[in-house]
């Protein structure tokens, strides 16, 4: 779906990671894909031109600092989410056995 909405964003991104550049702000990344980075830059808001950039940056830093944790030893742990406050419907192993009449009868006694 992003490709569609912000095909710019997709081939800088891919003509960056052809050139192996990180950040699409430095000039050796300017130098490595300079139409796309100029069409990006032209045909995007500016705030999604910082965004896009910024994510790049980041999603680099993420990747490296899991499999750095990967290779220490961390495994990863599952997060589930229910329902917060009283009104608690799971069952004794923790997954939620409600049925959606079980959720609106809570509802209904929440409201009064």
């Amino acid at each position: 779906m992003e490709r569609r909405r912000h095909p710019h964003a997709h081939r800088a991104r891919r003509v960056l990671d052809l050139a192996r550049r990180l950040e699409p702000g430095a000039s050796e990344a300017a130098r490595a894909c300079p139409e796309a980075t100029a069409a990006f830059e032209r045909d995007c808001a500016a705030a999604w031109v910082k965004y896009f950039k910024q994510w790049r940056v980041a999603d680099a830093q993420k990747r490296r600092r899991i499999e750095q944790l990967q290779a220490e030893g961390a495994v990863e742990a599952n997060v589930t989410s229910s329902f917060a406050g009283g009104g608690n419907i799971s069952g004794s192993s923790g997954k939620a056995q409600a049925t959606k009449e079980d959720i609106q009868a809570m509802l209904d006694k929440k409201r009064g």
